[in-house]
């Protein structure tokens, strides 16, 4: 279960985010939707770990954001748009990283690797 209380994020003076709140329990799909400049990606960031917000609460299972970041960044799983840290790097190459990060032996990334592509569609020309 992921849990979001009163979620907000400021890039100085302009609230990107304002007070969020949300719960989403295991097996739930939820879509975020909005214009350009909404705040969705700021909040996929902030849920993540790539932000931390301004204020509010996110918990996932038991673990509270900025108390156990690792964590939750073990158990989420964010497939953005451009690799956030290496603009440059490819996509196989990013999944490659993500996964040695999360500890995956050799034969492991690549069979999950492999499941990751066909579950998005990324071989599909």
């Amino acid at each position: 279960m992921i849990h979001v209380e009163n979620l907000t994020k400021y890039y100085k003076e302009l609230c990107a985010v304002d007070r969020i709140s949300v719960d989403i329990h295991k097996g739930e799909v939820l879509g975020l939707l909005g214009p350009n400049g909404a705040g969705k990606t700021t909040t996929l960031r902030m849920l993540t770990g790539y932000f931390m917000p301004t204020s509010g609460t996110i918990r996932v299972k038991d673990y509270l954001l900025d108390e156990n970041l690792l964590e939750i960044k073990k158990l989420m799983g964010y497939l953005p748009e451009s690799a956030p840290l290496y603009h440059n790097m490819l996509v196989f190459d990013y999944l490659d990283y993500v996964a040695r990060i999360r500890g995956l032996d050799k034969d492991q990334r690549a069979i999950r690797i492999r499941q990751l592509v066909d579950l998005c569609g990324l071989d599909t020309p």
